[in-house]
């Protein structure tokens, strides 16, 4: 009776000094013990002419960038959003006020995935290389596990998909050692490793990657997500996360932005969103991807928005245009951030998640 007396205790006060303990049950995500449905969008601040794979690489969570990411924060509030992913964080800068700015005293706390970009490329067999990778992240482990705005952390991004990557288990081994590691350092956050979307890589090394609390994967297969949940429930017994999802503003067959502020965007993710509802019981929730335009990320100048893209025969216009998947559009601004422009999906879902 004293030891069940002393953990009601010690969970009590936990809770109460504002801690966030992210765990797994099954296949559900909970917070405190509660269910936590992940209501995310993935947020990168670079403005017009920067790019993410320069200085600050991508971490602008900095007091350097505290004027720029402020309205962003009470716009991802005010769309009910609960989580945020970054795309950049750099091991020992001071990233205090921008968690405490996030987390706001508890009211409408936008919970963050902080990820860090891994090099694809590195010599999976080289002990001493995958430990400097675990160092870094041991190194942001201890410097934010204790911060109540943090859900967890997200290792590298996609880097399956490189270099044979996918197909190499000491690939996938190098990534449960970082993750045990962080494990180890932060037991109460959750840590992923996000991939492109590969099932089968899935099912090889479920096994494989026994520190992980659930699979982060990207999914753009086109305006649905067609059968991937029934694929994924036979490969994993780990919840998923769509830690990337959503559909670009621009129609390539016609060269413009979708009409009426890309109501037709707006209308695809909507549904995209209803779907991942509708299998709570294997999928944790999921990311939007992207909170802006990113003008940087396609062929062309920095400073000017391009149509370029990739091609991917399963969407209706046949190509992904990189520039163009922001639930903002952006504008240049003499000597001011950057004009944002609120497309439809973020009325959208002021509707849908902001009235929960």
């Amino acid at each position: 009776m004293k030891l069940i007396l002393l953990t009601l205790l010690l969970f009590s006060t936990l809770f109460a000094s504002g801690a966030s303990v992210f765990t797994v049950e099954g296949r559900q995500i909970q917070m405190n013990g509660e269910p936590f449905h992940i209501k995310g969008i993935c947020y990168n601040a670079a403005p017009i002419g920067e790019t993410g794979t320069k200085p600050p690489y991508g971490d602008y969570y900095t007091d350097n960038y505290l004027s720029l990411t402020e309205r962003d924060a009470e716009n991802l509030r005010t769309m009910g959003a609960n989580v945020q992913r970054s795309y950049g964080w750099i091991p020992g800068e001071n990233h205090k006020r921008y968690l405490d700015r996030a987390y706001n005293h508890g009211e409408q706390p936008v919970y963050m995935f902080i990820n860090r970009w891994i090099d694809p490329h590195t010599d999976w067999g080289d002990a001493k290389a995958v430990e400097r990778h675990v160092q870094d992240w041991v190194s942001i482990a201890e410097e934010t596990k204790d911060h109540p705005a943090i859900i967890g952390y997200l290792l590298g991004n996609e880097h399956n998909n490189e270099g044979g990557n996918g197909a190499n288990p000491l690939f996938w081994q190098a990534m449960e050692t970082i993750a045990a590691a962080v494990k180890a350092i932060a037991p109460d956050k959750l840590v992923s490793v996000p991939i492109t979307d590969r099932i089968d890589e899935v099912t090889l090394f479920d096994d494989t990657l026994k520190s992980i609390d659930f699979w982060a994967i990207q999914v753009y297969r086109s305006t649905t997500f067609g059968t991937f949940f029934d694929e994924y429930e036979t490969a994993s017994s780990k919840p998923v996360v769509l830690t990337e999802y959503g559909y670009d503003a621009f129609d390539n067959n016609t060269g413009a932005e979708y009409p009426d502020n890309a109501a037709y965007t707006a209308d695809v993710v909507v549904d995209m969103i209803r779907e991942i509802d509708k299998n709570k019981d294997v999928c944790g929730g999921g990311c939007i991807f992207e909170y802006k335009d990113e003008w940087w990320k396609s062929k062309g100048k920095i400073d000017e928005q391009d149509q370029g893209g990739f091609p991917a025969d399963g969407m209706p216009d046949k190509v992904l245009n990189e520039e163009w998947w922001g639930i903002f559009s952006v504008a240049k601004q003499e000597n001011l951030p950057d004009a944002l422009n609120p497309r439809q999906l973020y009325f959208r879902l002021r509707e849908l998640w902001a009235a929960e």
